[in-house]
């Protein structure tokens, strides 16, 4: 939120040089995915190349998806073809990634370990464009129930405001007890995930819908 002011003014600046929005997210691509894939097939993890690079603050997500957002909703022009072929490069970026950490794992083992999800966001980048094209895509082409788009557009208005305090519901509402209960229901970590999930985003947004009927917070989240 502090830093709001400077990302409006910066992509004020930038304008509707397209060329400028496509770059960033290249280079960006190229420091937290492509590098750090590289390192590990060419040298197994005892290089690393983006640890000189300087402009990794180009990568950072407080930085990087604001933009990425503001060009895809006003200059990416989206069709079924583009939707297809985000999903087909999502898809190999997703199994790279799975790949990655196979490879990783045969060289040191250490399974079960935080290091297992090592790659999981070198290519975040391409997943979250080719769920948000996808998403857009949907709401352009079909027509939803009146109650379910009304949904729809709430959270859309509340995003900024769940992105803002989902950290503090994760840390201090989903505790680790919690995971665990609801771990002992589902008896599989990946539900248990996609539960805590929809928990914390849940909440994140209950909040955020009570907050901003305040007419002062309503024009910042």
């Amino acid at each position: 939120l502090i830093s709001l002011p400077i990302l409006r003014a910066l992509v004020k600046g930038i304008g509707r040089n397209k060329k400028i929005y496509i770059y960033t997210i290249l280079v960006a691509l190229f420091i937290v995915g492509i590098i750090p894939a590289v390192d590990w097939l060419l040298f197994k993890g005892k290089v690393f190349m983006n640890s000189n690079l300087k402009p990794g603050w180009i990568a950072y997500n407080i930085f990087l998806y604001p933009i990425i957002g503001y060009y895809l909703d006003k200059f990416f022009k989206i069709t079924k073809e583009r939707v297809l072929l985000l999903w087909v490069l999502n898809t190999i970026c997703i199994v790279l990634a799975s790949f990655l950490t196979l490879y990783r794992f045969k060289l040191y083992g250490e399974k079960g370990s935080q290091l297992d999800q090592v790659f999981h966001n070198n290519f975040a980048i391409i997943n979250l464009i080719c769920i948000f094209v996808t998403a857009k895509y949907v709401c352009m082409r079909f027509e939803f129930n009146k109650y379910l788009e009304k949904l729809i557009l709430s959270i859309g208005e509340c995003t900024f405001g769940i992105y803002l305090i989902h950290i503090a519901v994760r840390q201090y509402i989903m505790t680790y007890r919690i995971c665990e209960g609801i771990h002992s229901w589902t008896h599989n970590y990946m539900l248990m995930a996609f539960a805590v999930t929809f928990i914390i985003l849940a909440i994140s947004y209950v909040v955020t819908y009570i907050v901003r009927m305040i007419p002062v917070v309503r024009k910042y989240i």
